[in-house]
């Protein structure tokens, strides 16, 4: 019986292990199956964030340009109230020094330091011409009287008004009619200058002035080429002088806190 049961007993283990092998081949395969999967969705995620790194870089790319003109227009208008702040401050100091001088007139006591001296002698600025304490500007665009006058202003200045025959001369040498700081504009006949000061030593052109156009009239005052004067319609276009006086260096001595006697301080 042990002989006839011992075949049957081989079968039964060799299906049993056949069994056994499937069912781990099938472990195995679930298990590799589900690796790939997840190696799969691994690399969807990293296509997908790729995709969004491009998209946000081409975002910024755009951006850019943008960016850097916003960059350069505040560097700009850093750069420009910067240069506004230091006008300001120098205008302050010397309207200081002005008043400080001012004060000082009537106290022989006084001595200004050479800061205020230095300051308040300070030569004419850049595209200015000086003569005999006086700056120049030659302009060298036209307009009507009236924008010349506001351009003199804007520079701190005003039209020329002319005081002496030395003056003229100098002025002769702009060599172009222009306009003067000279009208009667306020009461016609009455020439009076840009300061409100009358007409004390005149040189105008034989016949002058006429007030030749009838209906428009001749009320300003233009300098022609051989140094004369000429009445002329404020609307014309001429190019114009406008003048600054300095400010007169103090006469007052320089700051010698040891000596008595301090040395006088020359005019500008």
């Amino acid at each position: 019986m042990c002989d006839s049961f011992t075949p049957v007993f081989e079968t039964l283990m060799t299906y049993m292990f056949m069994l056994t092998y499937f069912v781990e081949y099938i472990i195995l395969f679930w298990g590799e199956s589900s690796d790939v999967n997840s190696v799969q969705r691994g690399q969807i995620c990293l296509f997908a964030s790729a995709a969004d790194l491009s998209s946000t870089n081409a975002n910024l790319r755009d951006l850019l340009p943008t960016l850097n003109k916003q960059i350069w227009n505040l560097t700009h208008d850093r750069d420009r109230l910067n240069a506004t702040l230091t006008d300001m401050i120098q205008e302050l100091e010397r309207l200081r020094l002005k008043q400080e001088v001012s004060r000082g007139n009537n106290n022989h006591n006084v001595f200004f330091s050479p800061l205020v001296i230095k300051t308040l002698c300070a030569p004419c600025p850049e595209g200015w011409k000086l003569f005999n304490g006086s700056c120049y500007f030659f302009s060298t665009v036209t307009g009507s009287w009236e924008t010349a006058r506001n351009n003199c202003r804007n520079k701190s200045a005003d039209l020329l008004i002319i005081n002496t025959k030395e003056e003229k001369d100098f002025i002769s040498g702009f060599n172009r009619r222009c306009w003067i700081g000279l009208s009667d504009r306020e009461q016609e006949g009455t020439w009076t200058w840009v300061d409100g000061s009358p007409v004390t030593l005149s040189f105008w052109d034989t016949g002058e002035p006429n007030d030749a156009l009838e209906f428009s009239g001749e009320d300003c005052a233009e300098m022609l080429l051989y140094s004369r004067w000429n009445d002329l319609n404020c609307n014309d276009d001429r190019p114009w002088i406008c003048e600054n006086n300095l400010w007169s260096c103090p006469h007052k001595r320089l700051q010698q806190p040891h000596s008595q006697t301090p040395p006088q301080v020359e005019s500008c």
